[in-house]
């Protein structure tokens, strides 16, 4: 069955430097910066030396810690659009991500990996930061797509609502119809004594909070596990409260379907320092015998260098001075070329599974060739990127030999698939 067509942006590469995902470093840790490609080393890209965590095991690790910077592989059910930034906090959107043992909120940092986060397709987030009641994906988490799988029902039935999906300012839920449902977000203001309220027959914890953005503010009373819950200066975020009416004022109440979230902006949240990083992998070959192909994050079709002895230099675009001429250059040859003719070649990196441990690779033409020929799929390179990452996709997960050298695939085998 074919795949839905994939939003695919124009970014610049993931960064390929390496993560110790064991050490947290400092607040506001500065971004790494990118080496040029020619002057990366062989081991720039790093072993993910560690387990990937089930959502039922995330959420059982203590939050804001350090110390915990996890992995994980789950289904995406939902996803808001993009939020607008502001002076103080970058744009961000929202997600709601399963496995087969639960469910997780996730809030995006980094929005230029929505289009990764596609509804029933998998992803695999290397790096996560585990807050109080939900993951933070941060411009330091490694994000690849992968094929969705099956969710039990009883998980997707218990998933939590998408955070900050159709929230309104505090004045437009005030303004909303008696009995209707709103999504509210805004600063905790004041808190109420916690007490107990009589509702069919029975006492049940009760607690009144106000909340304030920039257009007002509003009494939101909160029920049962919400009660002392929440501190003055906080920011949460409550969906699935009802606009009720005391005493001719306008008021908000959570429901049994309601789900909070404090929330920080991502200067707040604590990050892996570049500080931080090691090279793990020594120089040299070495060799795994089987593994699967798990999941794709990034695919990066380019022209290339026809000679020979070039072995596939990526070819630059430049510019004659004072005249509209370009032409393409190699700078390990210093040969110009017309595009047409240049070789076309493809760079994928992916995540490679063995028995003990995932690793990020790297696979170029030839042996992204023989995986798509392995399942009788078209094996010709194009530059569109959407239609080769729709491809990968197709065909993962994949078991495959092969000879690893400085986390490039050099030789690779796999079992051929013939069309049904």
């Amino acid at each position: 069955m074919p795949l839905p067509p994939l939003p695919y942006p124009q970014t610049s590469r993931l960064p390929l430097c390496e993560r110790n995902v064991n050490v947290v470093g400092e607040r506001n840790a500065t971004e790494p910066k990118e080496e040029p490609i020619e002057k990366q080393s062989k081991n720039s890209l790093p072993l993910l030396r560690h387990i990937m965590l089930t959502i039922e095991e995330i959420k059982k690790m203590e939050p804001d810690t350090g110390g915990h910077a996890p992995t994980l592989k789950a289904c995406v059910l939902e996803v808001s659009n993009i939020e607008e930034g502001s002076a103080k906090a970058k744009p961000k959107f929202y997600a709601v991500l399963a496995d087969a043992t639960g469910s997780i909120s996730a809030t995006i940092y980094d929005h230029n990996q929505y289009s990764k986060f596609i509804k029933g397709f998998g992803v695999v987030l290397v790096n996560v930061l585990l807050k109080q009641s939900y993951v933070a994906v941060t411009s330091r988490t490694e994000v690849a797509i992968c094929q969705g799988f099956e969710i039990p029902s009883e998980v997707k039935d218990n998933a939590p609502a998408l955070p900050g999906h159709q929230a309104k300012t505090l004045e437009d839920a005030l303004q909303s119809p008696v009995k209707s449902i709103v999504n509210v977000k805004g600063r905790i203001v004041k808190l109420s004594p916690a007490t107990t309220k009589t509702v069919n027959d029975k006492d049940v914890p009760f607690q009144e909070l106000v909340l304030k953005d920039k257009s007002t503010k509003l009494t939101l009373a909160v029920w049962e596990e919400m009660v002392d819950s929440f501190e003055v200066g906080q920011k949460a975020k409550f969906s699935k409260c009802r606009v009720r009416l005391f005493n001719e004022e306008k008021k908000l109440s959570t429901t049994t379907s309601s789900a909070s979230e404090v929330y920080t902006e991502e200067d707040d949240l604590d990050e892996v320092s570049s500080e931080d990083e090691t090279m793990s992998d020594s120089p040299g070959s070495t060799q795994l015998p089987t593994g699967t192909l798990i999941a794709v994050f990034e695919v990066d079709p380019y022209l290339a260098c026809p000679k020979v002895s070039c072995n596939n230099t990526k070819l630059e675009t430049l510019k004659e001075p004072d005249i509209e001429l370009y032409f393409m250059f190699c700078k390990r040859c210093n040969i110009r070329y017309k595009t047409n003719a240049a070789n076309i070649y493809m760079r994928a990196t992916m995540l490679l599974k063995t028995t003990n441990e995932e690793k990020k690779i790297t696979v170029f033409s030839p042996q992204i060739k023989k995986l798509l020929e392995s399942r009788g799929l078209d094996s010709a390179i194009h530059f569109d990127r959407k239609e080769m990452l729709t491809k990968l996709l197709q065909i993962i997960p994949i078991d495959i030999h092969y000879t690893l050298v400085n986390n490039t695939v050099r030789n690779l085998t796999c079992k051929r698939i013939q069309d049904v």
